[in-house]
C-alpha cells in the first residue's frame, strides 16, 4: 500500500501509514484506551514472571546436574574405596548439596518453611532418613509448583 500525504494542519505534509487489518481488530477489541494499556501491562508482567521462572528452573537444573555428577562420582568411589568414613563424608556432602538446592527452591515458594526444614535436616544424622526427608521435601516442592495445586506466579 502507498503512503498518503495530506496537507490538513497548518499546511504541513504528514506521512500517514495505512492501518493494517490486525491492528484495527486489536484496537476495536477494547472499549477504551485504558483497557488496552492495562491489558498490555498485564501481558508484560506475565512475560517477566515467566522469564524469571525459566531462569530459576535453569539455575536449579544446573545445581541438579552438579549433584548428579558428584553422585555418580561418589558411586564410583564407593566401589573402589575401602574407607567407609570417607564414603560417609562424601555422601553427606552430596546430601548437603541436594538439601541446599531444595531449600533454595522452597525459599522462593514459602520462606517460613525453610527454617523448619533446616531444623529437620540438622537434627538428623542417619543418611537413609535424610534421604527420605529429601524425597519428602522434593515431593512437597513439586506439588507447590504444579499450577493445579498453587498458582505459580504467587511466589514472585
Amino acid at each position: 500500500m502507498k503512503k498518503e500525504t495530506t496537507a490538513e494542519k497548518n499546511d504541513i505534509n504528514i506521512l500517514r501509514e495505512p492501518i493494517e487489518k490486525e491492528e484495527a481488530v486489536k484496537a476495536t477489541n477494547y472499549s477504551s484506551v485504558k483497557e488496552a494499556i492495562t491489558d498490555s501491562v498485564k501481558k508484560k508482567k506475565i512475560n517477566k514472571k515467566s522469564h524469571a521462572i525459566e531462569l530459576f528452573r535453569h539455575k536449579n537444573d544446573h545445581v541438579k546436574n552438579i549433584y548428579l555428577h558428584l553422585n555418580k562420582e561418589n558411586d564410583r568411589n564407593f566401589i573402589n574405596s575401602k574407607h567407609s568414613s570417607d564414603i560417609v563424608k562424601k555422601k553427606r556432602m552430596l546430601l548437603d548439596l541436594e538439601i541446599r538446592r531444595l531449600l533454595n527452591k522452597l525459599n522462593q515458594i514459602n520462606p517460613s518453611l525453610v527454617v523448619k526444614w533446616c531444623q529437620i535436616f540438622k537434627s538428623e544424622s542417619d543418611i537413609e532418613i535424610i534421604k527420605s526427608n529429601i524425597n519428602d521435601l522434593d515431593n512437597l516442592i513439586h506439588k507447590q509448583l504444579i499450577p493445579e495445586h498453587k498458582n505459580v506466579f504467587n511466589y514472585f
